[in-house]
């Protein structure tokens, strides 16, 4: 009963019990024990779990004695003493007590308990039997087999299992998954506030527990499938949703339908998970694949027809990624500005405005004006970030400007003019670049390990068709050409590009002062002079 003025508040039965009849407080009590039913897999007969008010001891101090002692030891009896009062008082609900005597009271006592039975005998039965109120004894009674559900029936001593009520206790299982393949096509489910069983009978979905929780049968029995997803593979649940996703030939189909039911009830989480699996597929690539998957900003036609889920895969990775990709805009916009500003100054210094307005790379302003430019605009003036921004808008440009002079069949380059042989090879490095995107992308979404995968198939080429040993080496071609350019690219931006083929020249000719570089500076040079062969002659010319 609820205090008519502070609803929040339940009043003791026995401020109440002496105004009413024999019958009503019988039925209190009949009430009271049916939130402890159980039926016996031994006799077959419904029982129950209640403390009949007849059970409770004469002597409460003696019971106690146990109690009283642990509390001595930890310097807790005042506080368990005011929380018993708190609680038969109806200040605090049941399940403020029990997390009390879990986490602040007994911490010792649970945690070195079993964690499927507790410490009942030592903590949670003497305290059950000092509570003098039914209703109070059962439902924290109840509060209790919800976080430890092995118990004895009282009849025939079988160890079975509160919550999901199976015959005998269910060992190396969780109830969740116990419950999964009963919850498919039972009409039984337990009820999502006290965990009691509860049987559909005809009507609609909406279901009212004897507790007063009311919720909708449907949408529970999709929920207590999705928990036991979540229980199977803990924290791995979304990366685990996100694979079966993709490959669901790979899994049973039972594993499949649970993994669909967890991503509609944690569609934030199944989001994160296949973005984080599209992550692991191409790593590096990552953007580059979601770009050519998604056809965003691809300026040569690619006709490959990517599998729907690849597209979910990349769309959430995007999604996920969309504060990166807003923070990489904002700093192009601050390069950009950045690049206005080093042309400001070498303008305010004498240069003419269109050569320096014509500028494209640092190479060219060099060229245009060796003097100042040598003198005056030092490395800093003009960063690798602008020359890195100028030099993509300029094959970008370049490339539409090739699509439009020639939209069909591309021509022989010695037929071209030769302003426009430098637009062709700006189009085909940019159609070579999106045939190593596609090859990456394709063999990633094959195997979970692409990369010892590939290296597998090339080291036994006998054990493999020849089209998956092709398709392996051109996984690893395209690898090595990016991790050549990523190697090339940080030896260009900690020299710049004016002075790296001379420092590269310099230690070329000496191999003893580039062995003493170390491992990484040493490839990033390796890699420079690959990629950059013509420029490493002229510095040799020179």
């Amino acid at each position: 009963m609820t205090c008519p003025s502070c609803i929040s508040m339940e009043v003791p039965s026995s401020t109440w019990a002496n105004f009413t009849d024999p019958e009503m407080l019988a039925l209190f009590q009949r009430r009271a024990a049916i939130l402890l039913s159980l039926q016996c897999a031994g006799c077959h007969t419904r029982k129950d779990l209640f403390i009949q008010d007849q059970s409770l001891p004469t002597d409460a101090d003696k019971h106690m004695e146990g109690i009283e002692t642990m509390l001595v030891a930890s310097e807790k009896r005042d506080a368990f003493s005011q929380a018993l009062g708190l609680f038969t008082s109806g200040s605090i609900n049941e399940e403020d007590f029990f997390q009390l005597i879990c986490i602040t009271l007994f911490p010792d006592q649970f945690q070195s308990s079993s964690p499927d039975e507790g410490p009942w005998e030592d903590v949670m039965k003497p305290i059950l039997l000092s509570i003098r109120d039914a209703r109070q004894r059962a439902v924290l009674h109840l509060r209790y087999l919800r976080s430890f559900p092995k118990c004895s029936t009282p009849c025939c001593k079988r160890v079975q299992c509160f919550r999901c009520r199976t015959g005998q206790w269910h060992e190396g299982q969780t109830c969740s998954q116990v419950l999964a393949a009963q919850f498919q096509n039972s009409e039984v489910l337990t009820c999502p506030a006290c965990a009691i069983q509860l049987v559909k009978g005809d009507g609609c979905s909406s279901v009212t527990c004897v507790c007063g929780k009311t919720f909708n049968w449907d949408q529970r029995k999709k929920e207590c499938v999705a928990e036991t997803f979540r229980d199977l593979y803990g924290d791995s649940a979304g990366r685990m949703a996100a694979l079966m996703f993709i490959r669901p030939a790979e899994f049973d189909a039972e594993r499949v339908a649970l993994s669909e039911n967890w991503g509609q009830f944690f569609p934030d989480q199944a989001e994160a998970g296949r973005a984080l699996l599209w992550e692991e597929l191409h790593g590096h690539n990552a953007a580059a694949a979601c770009r050519a998957v998604l056809k965003i900003g691809l300026i040569a036609s690619d006709s490959t027809c990517w599998p729907s889920t690849a597209q979910v895969l990349a769309r959430d990775w995007r999604k996920k990624t969309a504060d990166s990709e807003a923070r990489i805009t904002s700093l192009t916009r601050a390069v950009r500005a950045a690049s206005g500003r080093a042309v400001q100054k070498l303008y305010d210094l004498g240069a003419p405005a269109p050569a320096l307005l014509s500028c494209t790379s640092k190479h060219s302003a060099q060229n245009i004006w060796p003097g100042v430019f040598g003198k005056v605009a030092s490395s800093s003036v003009i960063s690798w970030e602008d020359i890195f921004a100028q030099n993509q808008l300029a094959k970008s440009r370049s490339v539409r400007t090739w699509k439009f002079l020639y939209p069909g069949k591309s021509p022989h380059p010695s037929t071209l003019p030769s302003q426009h042989r430098a637009l062709g090879e700006a189009f085909l490095s940019r159609q070579l670049y999106l045939q190593d995107v596609v090859a990456v992308g394709a063999f990633s979404l094959q195997y979970d390990q692409p990369l010892l995968s590939a290296m597998s198939m090339i080291e036994h080429p006998e054990k493999h068709s020849a089209e998956k040993v092709a398709s392996a080496e051109m996984y690893l071609l395209a690898k090595r050409l990016a991790l050549r350019k990523y190697l090339a690219g940080q030896w260009q931006k900690r020299f710049g590009p004016a002075v790296a083929p001379f420092a590269a020249h310099s230690l070329m000719a000496r191999p003893a002062a580039a062995a003493e570089l170390g491992g990484f500076p040493r490839r990033c040079l390796e890699a420079w002079a690959q990629e950059h062969g013509a420029a490493l002659g002229e510095a040799a010319a020179a």
